[in-house]
């Protein structure tokens, strides 16, 4: 059952208070990377072009960098098989296009077509295999917090826990007196 859970976006700069285990199957983390989890980009956007796209996303987006995310074996799997299938299609595509268009005395247009929706098809899978996206993990559009929709029950309970300990420990130090200051 997949569950939607908020972690602070400090806790993942930090690397403190990360589940252990995966967000998306629950599994114990097999390795542990750096990811950049980002905001979403609104979809009107894309209208306007993709270099003005590009340089507002730069400038709208929100990030937030964890230095040890947790994946298991089976999202590493994930991963190298969506890469590679991406790949192999992106390079099917442009592939087919050129010998459909360049080599042909006379081109042939399904095959151009074909060689588009598979190249198109490539560059689509290929970013579903990147580790942010088999992570889950999207930044809020005040860049508080990294969002999963579709987080294990394994992985939220972890994340809550630690924003709890974290709040007690909060609590506990906003109970002494000020320091002294040097």
């Amino acid at each position: 059952m997949s569950v939607e859970v908020y972690v602070p976006a400090n806790f993942v700069a930090a690397g403190w208070g990360i589940p252990t285990v995966c967000a998306r199957h629950g599994e114990p983390a097999v390795e542990r990377t750096k990811v950049r989890f980002v905001s979403h980009t609104s979809r009107w956007l894309i209208l306007i072009g993709v270099i003005v796209y590009v340089v507002v996303m730069a400038v709208t987006r929100k990030t937030v960098v964890s230095p040890a995310w947790p994946f298991c074996a089976r999202c590493k799997k994930e991963e190298v098989t969506r890469t590679l299938i991406g790949w192999a299609s992106l390079i099917a595509g442009v592939l087919l296009w050129f010998a459909s268009v360049q080599l042909l005395s006379r081109p042939a247009h399904v095959g151009a077509l074909v060689g588009v929706v598979l190249l198109v098809g490539g560059v689509i899978v290929a970013g579903s295999g990147t580790r942010p996206s088999i992570a889950g993990g999207v930044v809020t559009d005040d860049g508080r917090a990294v969002r999963f929709t579709r987080a294990h029950e394994n992985f939220a309970s972890q994340a809550v826990a630690a924003q709890q300990a974290a709040a007690q420990h909060y609590a506990a130090q906003a109970g002494y007196p000020p320091q002294p200051s040097r």
